[in-house]
């Protein structure tokens, strides 16, 4: 049965975790404060002085086109009052030549997406996208404060997208923008068709698209081609002809109904002639079956599976995903290996369950297309003990685990969790082996706290589930730090009502953040926030 679901939990396992890479190898500068010297606490990437190395962000009124702002903050006072500046804002100039050369302002709908990171604060990531419709060739964009890649496509799906990377916006600025538009005479035109083998036409809906070698970056924009279509024609960028080679993409629309690779071709821009595109014997479609158990022989019903690999012709396959049924049974629509041992098949049971997540490297054949009994390993209770800042059990501390990075040779958790502490501050969490942040958020005026945590894969034994004990966890002392959040004198100066403030430290070496502190300011823009302190 098809999965009716997203397959987000997929898409975690096979992307990279990048929001605290920066703590890797993941291996403890210190296990707890009472290592480090006076004054310091022991943070995720080692001892540090908690009032200083610190930035915040204030997040004013998104709606409003006030979006985030940051600020450097080396040494922390009792009393933090911050200014906002105007908007900042991205100032697009679009153009295009005409068929005599001559720039003229381009008016039509474009589609403008802004990936980056904030200039304070590093690995803190910020996206923003819009359609607009520039007047007399401009338009203005808000966003927040960073150094942004911005990626510019036409509606008309002639004419190629536009890049530009290392744009830097800062508070009460606007960031010039230009994108220059070719001329429709100027494009490079690449005819060529799509085949399984010699010329066999493929019987389903792909989407091809030039790409820069190296960077990817593209060259066209994507170009649906119809089934058994005999041809299509792309439509470059004149940048295409400045390299001398450069990759066209093809992949399936779909993978549930006609399985079809994907794969990336070379070409040279000298050879530019009718381009035939063979995507090799791939085969036909294979339905894998087989069944997912946990370690006692229960079957797991609701479980995700999906497979990736490289299959005949040199391609590459991921399929859609399925779940399990009730008798953990499940088909997946697929296409064979092109070597034993080429496909990797995932099974991601439900958040809810005890039984964590599979990676297995698998042969699907057409001659063989069952794939048996699949065990999934059990999750590993995680057990700790929560105290206070006084060494008494701590209770009701809200704590979430989030997955940073798998082990060597594991899968990365596809889930975190969340749990409390009982009265007597105990700690229960069912994770997959791997590393996690914890982050413990104690009510009663305490700070928030982070640290890190490897669970092993731990082994059951007679029939016990595998059980990891943490050594005992003492929550902060905190300090409490206020302030205003005011618009800087001029039009719309005031407080700023209802204002986000996030309080981050700076890890060492300045490479990633670890968030100590949040709140909102009130209606006349002031605000409190306890900090951790020795």
């Amino acid at each position: 049965m098809r999965a009716r679901l997203s397959t987000a939990a997929l898409s975690l396992l096979l992307s990279a975790c990048a929001s605290y890479e920066a703590f890797g190898p993941y291996e403890l500068a210190c296990a707890s404060d009472a290592e480090c010297g006076a004054g310091l606490l022991c943070f995720p990437d080692g001892c540090g002085d908690p009032g200083t190395g610190l930035a915040v962000e204030v997040i004013p009124d998104a709606k409003a086109g006030q979006h985030a702002q940051d600020f450097s903050l080396p040494e922390l006072s009792p009393v933090q009052d911050f200014e906002l500046a105007s908007g900042a804002l991205i100032a697009g100039d679009v153009t295009q030549r005409s068929a005599t050369g001559a720039l003229v302002p381009y008016s039509q709908q474009l589609s403008v997406r802004v990936v980056g990171e904030s200039l304070v604060i590093p690995g803190l990531v910020r996206r923003f996208e819009a359609l607009v419709t520039p007047g007399d060739g401009r338009f203005s964009l808000p966003v927040a404060t960073g150094q942004y890649s911005v990626l510019v496509t036409p509606a008309d799906p002639r004419l190629p997208p536009h890049v530009l990377r290392g744009l830097v916006v800062s508070a009460g600025a606007q960031a010039a923008l230009e994108v220059p538009l070719p001329s429709l005479t100027a494009l490079v035109p690449v005819e060529g068709q799509l085949v399984s083998m010699g010329t066999s036409l493929l019987a389903a809906e792909m989407e091809v698209q030039a790409l820069t070698q190296g960077t990817l970056e593209p060259l066209s924009q994507p170009l649906t081609v119809p089934p058994l279509s005999p041809i299509f024609v792309l439509s470059l960028s004149p940048r295409a002809l400045q390299d001398p080679a450069f990759l066209i993409r093809a992949t399936p629309r779909s993978t549930s109904e006609s399985p079809v690779p994907s794969k990336l071709f070379a070409v040279a821009s000298g050879a530019l002639g009718p381009l035939t595109l063979e995507l090799g014997d791939f085969g036909g479609a294979v339905r894998a079956s087989g069944r997912v158990l946990d370690r006692s022989g229960t079957p797991v019903a609701g479980a995700v599976v999906s497979a990736r690999g490289e299959v005949g012709g040199g391609g590459t396959f991921q399929s859609a995903s399925v779940t399990t049924g009730p008798d953990g049974h499940f088909e997946l629509p697929t296409l064979a290996s092109r070597f034993p041992g080429s496909t990797a098949l995932w099974v991601v049971p439900p958040a809810s369950s005890g039984s964590g997540v599979l990676k297995a490297d698998v042969t699907v054949s057409a001659l063989q297309p069952v794939l048996g009994d699949l065990v999934v390993p059990d999750k590993v209770r995680v057990q700790g003990v929560i105290e206070l800042p006084s060494g008494e059990r701590a209770g009701g501390v809200p704590v979430t685990a989030v997955p940073l990075a798998p082990l060597s040779g594991l899968a990365l958790p596809a889930f975190g969790a969340t749990s409390t502490t009982d009265a007597d501050g105990r700690l229960l969490l069912a994770l997959d082996p791997g590393h996690y942040r914890l982050d413990y958020s104690p009510p009663g005026g305490l700070p928030r706290m982070s640290q890190l945590v490897t669970v092993p894969a731990v082994a059951a034994t007679s029939g016990a589930p595998a059980t990891f004990q943490m050594d005992p966890t003492r929550l902060r002392k905190g300090v409490t730090v206020r302030g205003s959040v005011r618009y800087a004198s001029g039009a719309g100066a005031g407080a700023a009502a209802f204002a986000t403030v996030r309080v981050y430290r700076l890890t060492t070496g300045g490479a990633s953040h670890l968030l100590l502190g949040e709140t909102v300011t009130d209606a006349t823009g002031n605000y409190s926030v306890v900090l951790p302190t020795r």
